[in-house]
């Protein structure tokens, strides 16, 4: 039976079979099963040694405290803040992607609201990618959004 949709297009309804069909595609694509998933410390503290980071270049990177290194290197079960998610991504010079893993590791995304739009941006306009903190923070500023660094 076909519907009518608000564009004009005119479209079959799923069967059975199809319907089987896409949800085979999504567990392929998707399977939770494929590789055990790491916590938001163990993704971070991977990302730190292939970085070669110890406390101190975590703190100047950063911005977060010794405190926050020992958390992830310990592999602590915290309720991260999603600045200081942001915090450790812009120190580690993230690309979006890597970003966007961390964040999901720690519970977090984007999202679309404008506030959390003008973090993404550090991760995507030309003039913010791979910048330090200092430089991120004084975006953030600009829009009068709160900063990243401080404590964890």
């Amino acid at each position: 039976m076909a519907s009518r949709w608000p564009f004009g297009a005119k479209r079959e309804q799923l069967s059975g079979q199809a319907l089987a069909r896409i949800k085979a595609r999504f567990e392929a694509q998707h399977d939770e099963n494929d590789a055990p998933l790491l916590t938001f410390s163990q993704l971070a503290w991977t990302l730190f040694s292939l970085a070669g980071w110890d406390c101190k270049q975590f703190k100047h990177m950063t911005l977060l405290s010794d405190a926050a290194f020992c958390r992830i290197k310990n592999d602590v079960d915290w309720n991260w803040s999603f600045l200081s998610v942001v915090s450790i991504c812009v120190g580690l010079r993230a690309d979006i992607s890597t970003a966007e893993l961390l964040l999901k590791a720690a519970g977090f995304s984007f999202g679309t609201s404008r506030k959390r739009i003008i973090y993404s941006f550090l991760f995507t306009d030309p003039d913010l990618i791979g910048r330090g903190i200092i430089d991120c923070n004084a975006f953030l500023l600009a829009m009068e959004a709160p900063l990243l660094g401080g404590a964890a």
